[in-house]
Order: structure tokens, then C-alpha cells, then sequence
């Protein structure tokens, strides 16, 4: 049975929405949220930060939150070579969810499945 909206559906939205889905899976792009919360920081201070994200794919994500209307960017004025990053207000409407997310973690560490698959025994 066909989904009656799916005649209304702009395939060029549900495009748009499966590349934000995309980019908000993304581990690193939802620590780079978690770190602007605080307020604007310059690139090397959320490569810092990150610590274990080489500057190709923080670079990458930061062009992808800012086409998607979730950072800010603005070089700064002092040395011309620094660049800063805050969130927007779209980027800080993520910042609930992230808890949830967290909170979601947190109370999912002594369940079975936070420890990883099991590993079967072999069929004798």
C-alpha cells in the first residue's frame, strides 16, 4: 500500500533531510556540537579539543554544518589566519537533543549491548 503523502513529498526535501540526518549520525560532527555549546572557539582550539580528528575531516565537517545553517564562521580580525566557529540558533536547537542523547548513553551503560555483540559459541 503506497504512502499517501508520498505523492506531496519534495524529493529535493526528503534529500536535504536525509543529508542533515547524515551529517547529525556523524560521531565527530556531534562532538564538535557538544564543544561550540560553550560558545565560539577557533579551528586549532576544536582540533584540540577533538583531539583524535585529523584537520581534513574537521575541516569537512565544519563546511557541512556551516552549508547547513548550524555554525557560524568568522575569521578574525586580529591575524587574519585564525578562524573561529559558534553555533546558530539552528545549531543550539540541537543541543536538547544531544542531551538526550548523552542521558540516553549514560543510562544504557550496564545494559548487555553497551558491552558490544557477543560472540557465538561454535555448533558442535
Amino acid at each position: 500500500m503506497r504512502n499517501s503523502h508520498a505523492k506531496d513529498a519534495n524529493p529535493a526535501e526528503g534529500h536535504c533531510q536525509a543529508e542533515i540526518l547524515k551529517l547529525l549520525g556523524d560521531y565527530t560532527t556531534l562532538r564538535i556540537i557538544d564543544f561550540l555549546r560553550s560558545g565560539e572557539l577557533r579551528f586549532t582550539e576544536l582540533q584540540r579539543a577533538l583531539g583524535d580528528t585529523n584537520s581534513v575531516t574537521l575541516t569537512k565537517r565544519l563546511k557541512a554544518l556551516k552549508a547547513a545553517g548550524m555554525v557560524y564562521r568568522r575569521e578574525a580580525t586580529f591575524d587574519m589566519q585564525s578562524v573561529a566557529y559558534q553555533l546558530s540558533d539552528l545549531g543550539r536547537g540541537l543541543l536538547p537533543v544531544l542531551r538526550e542523547i548523552q542521558r540516553f548513553t549514560q543510562r544504557g551503560m550496564g545494559h548487555p549491548l553497551a558491552d558490544g555483540p557477543k560472540t557465538r559459541k561454535p555448533r558442535k
